[in-house]
């Protein structure tokens, strides 16, 4: 179904089409993000700001009223979106910053989004799993 996640009409009419075909909804996984490589969040433009959090942050808000939620929090990974959106120089180092050393996989991080969609995490709410290579959220 298409649409854009970052109006709220059509995050809502995206959770009432699969209400409405499925009669039920057990897995959300928001996968629409955006980033801006930037040495400083000081570069970051109050533009880009919004639109960050227009893309990777309202939706979450918009489609998860009302539902059991938990969350995968990867950290550096290599994807698509990475080689796409920061200067070809940073991305070697991607990832070198935490303690094993390198950017994960997708491979590496899916098995998290399998264990919360399966009946084995029914006892799991409100949780997130950092998937990150070890970086301190604290540190």
């Amino acid at each position: 179904m298409p649409g854009d996640l970052r109006d709220p009409a059509a995050s809502l009419a995206a959770i009432a089409s699969t209400m409405n075909c499925f009669g039920r909804l057990d897995v959300l996984v928001n996968n629409a993000s955006i980033q801006y490589c930037t040495k400083s969040i000081l570069d970051v433009s109050d533009e880009q700001l919004e639109n960050t959090f227009r893309t990777n942050v309202f939706p979450l808000f918009y489609m998860t009223k009302g539902v059991r939620v938990n969350a995968v929090a990867p950290g550096p990974t290599r994807t698509s979106l990475t080689a796409s959106s920061c200067p070809a120089e940073q991305v070697p180092s991607l990832g070198t910053n935490v303690p094993m050393g390198r950017a994960g996989q997708p491979f590496e991080i899916a098995p998290a989004f399998v264990y919360l969609a399966a009946k084995d995490s029914v006892y799991v709410t409100g949780q997130v799993i950092h998937v990150n290579g070890g970086k301190s959220l604290y540190s």
